[in-house]
């Protein structure tokens, strides 16, 4: 039956098939069709098809993978409604592993059954048959992995070369090495020309996957900056909370006491001394609640937060903030944007020796449709930018930025601009939102 050329044809036609319904099937899983089913299949059979007709015209198998790229490209990207460049990393993903298991069944083929050369499996239709089943079995059990791990990501047209190149190099490397050990070419000049193209495309490959491997990690580490950012907001934001809660709780004490210490103070047997101490409690009481209303709890308390750590070091800080309009303005974005705009005005003015130039001065106010916020305080230390990016002359590098990059991302939720003047010696922030 092996030595039937009729068997060897309906083989051929069933692999071939099951070649492409198999990255058919993988792409519907990842995929959103443009086309009906209908028209896909047809399609699908139309590449089969030809694929046979290459297998009865004894076309070189460097040369049908090639021109069934071509065509399988040019049908998938007019199937299905996704953006070029990921249907076709993806159909080279799967022609990559569908040569690359075909190379690793010859070597499992060849090392089971002791034969001395790769070249012993074309010879053996036996082996041959192994191979063929092996490979495919394999290549069918992509599917459950794929089923398992869908893809979701948008790849850059820069990107796609990076993971083009090795690839296509592990792809030509793979035809290049098996045609070397088939012994299909035998004047010894091409054979080391093939070897010096390999180490050559494997190179490429090798420097491609550095590449990529720099990029993930950068990626990572952008994550991580994304990851601890959030927790901080959201650190900052329970935090507030609860000051919140206790203040409304002083609140309602405060008036109660107030009414309290009134009642003390008619008392026919009040002395001089308890009149005197009446007074600095409702002195300390009226210090509690001495700062401006902004129109925000939340942002009353922050500040009053800062303005206590700020007396603290010998500060000066001047405030006058009007949220009266910005409503809209989430809380979790009021604590991002007010508590790290004081913290990194904080910061850099309890280096300065010099306490005449401890200032730090916030101001929001609305300006034609805008909310409008300035922070301005002194500095010490030069200030330079990366790639957008503030650079500091923190030890922890990776740490630094991250609260001006949390401002960013707060604005930018309310199609806002964040504009960083260091002029001089001094550091101002500017904030711009559009009023809703």
């Amino acid at each position: 039956m092996l030595e039937s050329k009729f068997f060897w044809i309906i083989f051929f036609i069933i692999t071939t098939s099951l070649d492409w319904f198999v990255l058919k099937i993988i792409l519907d899983e990842i995929l959103e069709k443009r086309k009906s089913n209908l028209f896909i299949n047809i399609g699908t059979l139309i590449m089969i098809l030809i694929t046979i007709i290459f297998i009865c015209l004894h076309m070189k198998p460097i040369e049908k993978l090639l021109i069934g790229m071509v065509l399988g490209l040019i049908l998938y990207n007019y199937s299905y409604n996704d953006n070029v460049i990921k249907i076709s990393l993806i159909c080279f993903m799967f022609w990559m592993a569908m040569v690359g298991l075909e190379a690793l069944s010859i070597s499992i083929v060849v090392f089971f059954n002791s034969l001395n050369a790769a070249a012993d499996v074309l010879e053996n239709n036996i082996f041959k048959l192994e191979v063929t089943i092996l490979s495919k079995l394999l290549l069918i059990g992509i599917i459950p992995i794929i089923k398992g791990y869908r893809i979701h990501l948008e790849i850059k047209s820069r990107e796609f070369i990076y993971i083009m190149i090795p690839i296509v190099t592990n792809i030509i490397s793979i035809v290049l090495i098996l045609s070397f050990k088939m012994s299909l070419i035998n004047d010894s000049s091409i054979q080391n020309l093939i070897m010096l193209l390999v180490s050559i495309l494997l190179l490429m490959s090798s420097i491609t996957l550095i590449i990529i491997v720099g990029k993930i990690i950068k990626s990572n580490s952008l994550k991580l900056e994304n990851e601890i950012m959030k927790e901080k907001i959201e650190s900052q934001y329970r935090h507030y909370l609860e000051i919140q809660k206790s203040q409304m709780k002083v609140r309602k004490l405060y008036h109660d006491l107030n009414n309290h210490l009134l009642c003390i103070e008619n008392m026919e047997y009040n002395t001089r001394n308890s009149n005197e101490y009446i007074e600095n409690l409702k002195a300390e009481l009226k210090g509690s609640y001495c700062i401006k209303s902004s129109g925000n709890m939340i942002l009353d308390i922050i500040i009053k937060e800062k303005m206590n750590i700020c007396n603290d070091n010998n500060i000066n800080f001047f405030y006058d903030i009007n949220f009266s309009k910005c409503n809209f303005i989430e809380m979790i974005d009021v604590c991002s944007i007010f508590s790290n705009l004081l913290d990194n005005a904080i910061e850099a003015s309890n280096k300065i020796d010099n306490l005449e130039k401890r200032n730090i001065r916030i101001i929001g106010n609305i300006v034609n449709s805008f909310f409008v916020i300035k922070c301005e305080n002194y500095k010490l230390n030069k200030i330079t930018k990366k790639k957008n990016k503030i650079v500091s002359d923190k030890k922890d590098k990776f740490l630094h930025g991250i609260g001006i990059e949390s401002i960013k991302n707060s604005v930018q939720k309310y199609n806002g601009n964040l504009v960083i003047d260091t002029l001089d010696n001094n550091f101002v922030v500017h904030i711009y939102i559009p009023l809703r």
